[in-house]
């Protein structure tokens, strides 16, 4: 996350391993601790392609076992700031955008084959299954594991079974509210949760 286009400036914040550019980011890597999410921070730059000119660009993340890049936001990315997450996305791996801290306002960059981007409109969700605690970045958050049937989400989706909101599950939503009010008295990494399998 850059200072630029956005009216608060970023405060720097030593936290773990990394010095953040960002307080906001702090507070993602703290949410990603806690739920014992492996991650890179700016892990690696290139220069990519916008509108015939070229640019670096840097991620803000990038998650290891999800294999997704994290861009973190104050607010929604500007135009340029896309386009930049969608040519890298062409060359690199996929970028998923979230803006404030919360799980389910991601927005996951492509690009199209005449060159323009292409991105989903908060369709990329964080998410827990219950069965087996796989984190992950999903759309709208259905798990990928392989833990649930095609049928039993096809139900869950009819109300035929207990409708389970997997970006919604106690561990992630106490994750978030540890994270958001997180004071950095230290900058020893916070202790993951103690996640315990579920039954649904």
């Amino acid at each position: 996350m850059r200072n630029e286009n956005y009216d608060m400036p970023s405060v720097k914040t030593r936290y773990g391993d990394y010095l953040f550019r960002s307080k906001l980011e702090a507070k993602w890597a703290v949410f990603m601790d806690l739920l014992c999410v492996s991650y890179k921070y700016e892990p690696e730059k290139a220069v990519v392609g916008v509108n015939f000119f070229e640019c670096t660009y840097i991620p803000d993340f990038f998650l290891d076992e999800i294999e997704l890049y994290l861009e973190i936001k104050p607010r929604l990315p500007v135009d340029k700031e896309l386009r930049k997450a969608a040519a890298w996305a062409n060359v690199m791996g996929n970028v998923v955008f979230f803006h404030e801290l919360a799980p389910n306002n991601g927005r996951k960059m492509s690009y199209s084959s005449e060159g323009s981007p292409i991105y989903s409109r908060d369709d990329w969700w964080w998410s827990e299954c219950p069965r087996c605690l796989k984190i992950d970045i999903a759309f709208k958050g259905i798990p990928t594991c392989g833990c649930y049937s095609e049928e039993e989400l096809d139900k869950m989706s009819g109300g035929g079974l207990k409708d389970i909101d997997f970006e919604k599950t106690k561990n992630i939503l106490n994750a978030f509210s540890i994270a958001k009010n997180y004071k950095f008295v230290t900058p020893k990494k916070i202790a993951p949760l103690n996640r315990r399998f579920g039954l649904l």
